[in-house]
């Protein structure tokens, strides 16, 4: 076992990474109700392809904004991004964890639902607009993640819900920018 850890910048924190060995594993909103958790269809954007993961870490809103962890999955970094809803769109303020894709590949039962432009300009990543990813793979819409779309109308990418099981190890830097660094299994 090896201890080994990179100091990289994101915005005024810093990020102290040490890859981790993880499941990742796309999901549906772990916080809608239990009728739309009950299809067992799978959707192609539940498949994670780790060359569509994008590794530039991008700017977050700061008071949405709770950790990144870096996890390595089939052998890529992947970066998991922890946020929370704004109290100003949400009263509960919801956490998520997603990961960023470039993009969803063959997904042809997903639909990328509009969402009304003042409030998908609130957005977890600084410059881009979102609006909601659904899977119509069942008879309900299970929602599983947003496209964010730049405000200059140039690039675009996808966030997916995930839920994430480090073996050994995690690293993350919190919104205040805490370190945290723990070993690595090699």
């Amino acid at each position: 076992m090896r201890l080994s850890s990179y100091v990289v910048g994101i915005g005024a924190a810093l990020l102290c990474t040490t890859h981790t060995y993880a499941e990742v594993q796309v999901i549906s909103n772990p916080h809608m109700p239990q009728s739309a958790q009950t299809c067992h269809t799978p959707c192609s954007a539940q498949t994670l392809d780790p060359s569509t993961i994008i590794q530039t870490q991008l700017p977050v809103q700061a008071d949405t904004f709770q950790s990144l962890k870096i996890v390595k999955y089939l052998g890529t970094p992947v970066p998991v991004y922890q946020f929370k809803q704004p109290a100003r769109l949400s009263s509960l303020e919801l956490p998520f964890s997603i990961v960023n894709v470039q993009s969803l590949g063959w997904a042809d039962d997903v639909v990328v639902v509009p969402v009304a432009e003042e409030k998908g300009l609130d957005s977890w990543y600084v410059g881009y607009k979102w609006d909601v990813v659904v899977c119509t793979s069942c008879d309900e819409y299970k929602h599983l993640g947003w496209r964010f779309s730049s405000v200059t109308g140039d690039h675009s990418f996808y966030a997916l819900i995930v839920a994430h099981a480090n073996e050994r190890g995690a690293e993350s830097v919190s919104a205040s920018g805490d370190m945290v660094a723990l070993q690595e299994g090699v």
